[in-house]
């Protein structure tokens, strides 16, 4: 969780204007524990306040899976698709969503540590005073500074200006009314034992926050250092293919320039009315410091080059030009932001190194492996290096393939397993013609599972075909056929693919006679249904369009009586 997040303890509230209303809501991160003194076990609490049963164990912080799954629900209304829009994504994406979920509560859990381990006391009276609810004057003082933040007040208006305009948003209620208001909304969460344990955690780390925040107190110099930029010519490809990146390298170190061969290959746009190699980025030490494929920038001369390094969308080679000072000309207007800038950066860099070494003091002790496969398919795709990458992804497989059909999560760790098995079977250098046979079996344990799968079961079925196994490769196709329960364009392109399919098979000879005559039966049939579906929704469109006419005509109808009725015509004459 970023440190922006942590330090959100207001809401846009219904004032408007830009009041900000405090909330109790805010400050919940997403996880909730049993409060507890230092020695005490944190344990995840359920509706009813008991303790949750946990998947995982963080530095004697218990996280249950229902903290998943409410980050799961949130990420998914985010992206507007609910849970069927998660059911449709690929293992790859739906395994990693799950992994940096899984991830983030670990992080929150050790976060939560870093504030207990520093002396950090979480009561009521910390949560009021971190909602700058404690008192009737420490609310005016953060509603003022919000309102004139907002600019709905001028800065240094009276208290009868603030009183006045809060009674003009919100219907007459005075400061006193809004206050009591949002006391009872924190005590009603601090007395629901599942609420107020979420509202503990938060106050904790924002408290911890905090505390790094007056720890740091920079100089001019050291604020001006900070802005200095690392200058970065970058060659870029996209993709997994490492041909083109590995060739580049090969002639940078045959002497050829590095510009040359940034014009001729690298994907990456040039700038507006400029050449690809005039494009420089500008990097701050953080970035250097915390991005994975921007680390290696850090331990070059000026005019070195790295080796080619894994990204986001490819393979880049990046060439360290050098330092340079950006220190406005107006540094003594700006100072103020400017120090605060660096004092947040600063915290960031203390708290996720903070995490970092708990992680490596305390791991998390899992209960379920399907959930640990996941957490370490996102820390995987973390790091830098392809060769780590390749060994925690193989780990992951493993781990993955531990998992039994009785266990809980037995489906997300077999997608798991497909998903982290992609990694290693598309890699550089992988024999793909050796790693098949893997790829195969953990292609039929997903098709099992799930839902939308002739892509995975499409190339189950050419696997097949290139062995000559016609039993199987027919067997495959027919279940293709018959999960098919779509009729519309995705499902009219699906039945399209598998009858193709089904034509190759036929070509290859693999079929026995019966079988071409009984898949020729199911496609006649799926046809037929589908006909009925496309009649079905031609007479629903038909009805509504009918509707549609009989509103528009009887809102024309209306609005004339009305026009007639205004003009007179309507009324009788004595």
């Amino acid at each position: 969780m970023s440190i922006s997040n942590f330090q959100e303890k207001v809401i846009k509230g219904p004032l408007g204007k830009g009041i900000m209303l405090l909330s109790v809501a805010a400050m919940a991160v997403g996880l909730g524990f049993s409060s507890c003194s230092k020695s005490e076990r944190l344990q995840a609490l359920d509706a009813k306040g008991n303790p949750e049963k946990p998947f995982v164990t963080v530095a004697g912080v218990e996280i249950p899976i229902a903290w998943v799954d409410e980050s799961m629900k949130a990420q998914m209304e985010r992206m507007q698709g609910g849970e069927d829009m998660l059911k449709m994504l690929p293992p790859e994406y739906k395994v990693g969503m799950y992994g940096q979920a899984i991830q983030g509560l670990v992080q929150q859990a050790y976060g939560f540590e870093m504030a207990t381990r520093s002396g950090i006391k979480v009561d009521d009276l910390s949560v009021k005073k971190q909602l700058g609810i404690d008192t009737v004057d420490a609310f005016k003082a953060k509603l003022r500074e919000q309102l004139e933040k907002g600019s709905a007040i001028k800065k240094g208006a009276s208290e009868k200006e603030m009183e006045d305009f809060v009674k003009s948003q919100t219907g007459g209620k005075t400061i006193a009314d809004f206050y009591k208001e949002q006391i009872k909304q924190v005590d009603e969460t601090l007395a629901d034992k599942t609420k107020r344990p979420k509202a503990l955690l938060g106050v904790a780390q924002t408290l911890f926050v905090e505390k790094l925040k007056k720890e740091i107190n920079p100089t001019d110099e050291e604020v001006k250092k900070s802005l200095e930029t690392y200058e970065v010519k970058r060659i870029v490809t996209n993709g997994d293919d490492r041909t083109k990146i590995d060739k580049a390298y090969t002639d940078l170190k045959g002497g050829k320039a590095f510009d040359e061969i940034l014009e001729a290959v690298s994907e990456a746009p040039a700038p507006t009315g400029k050449k690809k190699s005039e494009d420089m980025m500008q990097l701050t030490q953080y970035m250097v410091d915390k991005q994975p494929d921007f680390q290696i920038i850090g331990k070059l001369q000026p005019g070195g080059y790295s080796e080619p390094v894994k990204t986001a969308s490819g393979y880049a080679i990046y060439k360290y030009a050098g330092k340079k000072g950006n220190v406005p000309a107006d540094y003594d207007k700006q100072k103020v932001q400017l120090k605060e800038n660096f004092i947040m950066t600063e915290v960031q860099k203390r708290y996720t190194e903070g995490i970092e070494k708990l992680e490596k003091d305390i791991l998390p002790k899992f209960e379920l492996k399907s959930y640990e496969a996941m957490y370490l398919f996102a820390k995987a795709q973390m790091k830098p290096s392809p060769k780590d990458q390749q060994a925690d992804f193989q780990k992951v497989v493993e781990l993955a393939r531990s998992v039994g059909k009785q266990d809980a999560g037995y489906e997300l760790a077999v997608s798991a397993e497909l998903a982290a098995f992609q990694r290693i079977f598309d890699a550089p250098g992988a024999d793909k013609t050796k790693l098949k046979p893997e790829r195969i079996a953990g292609l039929m344990k997903y098709v099992e599972i799930a839902d939308e799968s002739w892509v995975y079961r499409k190339e189950i079925i050419t696997s097949y075909k290139e062995q000559k196994d016609g039993e199987k490769a027919y067997s495959q196709l027919a279940i293709a056929l018959d999960k098919n329960l779509k009729y519309d364009a995705m499902g009219q392109s699906t039945y399209s693919d598998i009858s193709a399919v089904f034509q190759e098979l036929k070509t290859a000879n693999i079929l026995k006679p019966e079988q071409v005559t009984e898949f020729e039966t199911k496609q006649k049939q799926w046809l037929n249904e589908k006909a009925s579906f496309d009649k079905t929704q031609a007479e629903f469109k038909k009805q509504q369009e009918e509707e549609q006419k009989k509103q528009e005509a009887e809102q024309k109808k209306q609005e004339a009586a009305g026009k007639q009725n205004k003009s007179g015509s309507l009324i009788p004459k004595k």
